[in-house]
């Protein structure tokens, strides 16, 4: 074991800091060549037969060039829930759950009518819809790759999420009402670019990613206003946002006519999610 952690420190050296190093190791051994944790802890000696010693090889080459690690592994455990990823849509962020987690406490109701608006890989219906079965959850997106993901993850959960493909830009009709709408849409501007890492530039998708400098709020805008007319007099909107436009969104929603705009913190301290109601509590 001492030979193979040498070997993946080896490779990653300059990938990653000494302390990102010794993450990544552990997850390649645990997740991608299956040695348990009592041998990883202990340095118990371990020999890779040929096919792991190619799938070894091949992932430190494909970490070396860039991709993200979970590109790579092919996989992330998010909110309880075991998700298959891949460049079809966004790598689900920690930040996302904490969305999931706030919408769970809130709603405690067996019974609700959900909506995910740009669900990517499906991250945040599939959760709900692990956690609360007997809700009537949808996803939609533009994206029809993503969708065949978020379908993927749907089945792999055993979850019975509704997905469909839709461009909330295009002011979609739709005659459903909801209880809840949620979405955790494009929100980086361009002038943000040159301050993100090499490797969600260059390997995640663009179109899930980013919006024009000008029109920062162009999702949230567009979500809100189809929520006006496809919430339930009681409903509720849970946004994850870009912290930086967190003041500029709190007066999109009230002068759009939502109450109760309640901005939310990340663990991280920064102004990550926001929730309004259709009417006060």
């Amino acid at each position: 074991m001492h030979l193979l952690l040498e070997k993946i420190k080896y490779s990653l050296y300059g990938v990653f800091s000494p302390c990102e190093i010794k993450s990544v190791s552990r997850i390649i051994c645990r997740d991608l060549l299956d040695i348990c944790d009592t041998d990883y802890f202990l340095k118990n000696n371990i020999v890779l037969d040929t096919n792991r010693e190619k799938l070894l090889f091949n992932s430190l080459e494909r970490i070396k060039r860039g991709e993200p690690i979970q590109y790579v592994m092919g996989s992330v455990d998010f909110y309880g829930i075991h998700l298959t990823v891949d460049r079809r849509a966004l790598i689900p962020r920690p930040e996302t759950s904490e969305l999931v987690e706030w919408i769970l406490y809130d709603n405690i109701k067996d019974y609700a009518s959900i909506l995910d608006i740009g669900t990517g890989s499906g991250c945040i219906a599939i959760a709900l819809s692990a956690k609360k079965p007997n809700w009537n959850v949808t996803g939609w997106d533009i994206s029809s790759q993503a969708l065949s993901l978020a379908m993927e993850n749907n089945k792999i959960n055993h979850t019975s999420v509704n997905f469909h493909e839709y461009d909330i830009l295009s002011n979609p009709k739709c005659d459903n009402q909801f209880d809840l709408i949620v979405s955790n849409p494009p929100y980086i501007t361009r002038s943000e670019m040159l301050e993100m890492d090499k490797n969600i530039i260059d390997w995640e998708p663009e179109l899930a990613l980013f919006v024009p400098n000008h029109n920062a709020l162009l999702f949230y805008s567009a979500i809100t206003n189809f929520a006006i007319k496809n919430l339930k007099t009681d409903g509720t909107i849970y946004f994850e946002i870009n912290p930086i436009f967190a003041e500029n969104l709190v007066d999109t929603l009230k002068a759009y006519g939502f109450l109760d705009v309640v901005v939310k913190k990340d663990i991280s301290g920064k102004e990550r999610m926001i929730r309004a109601s259709r009417k006060h509590d």
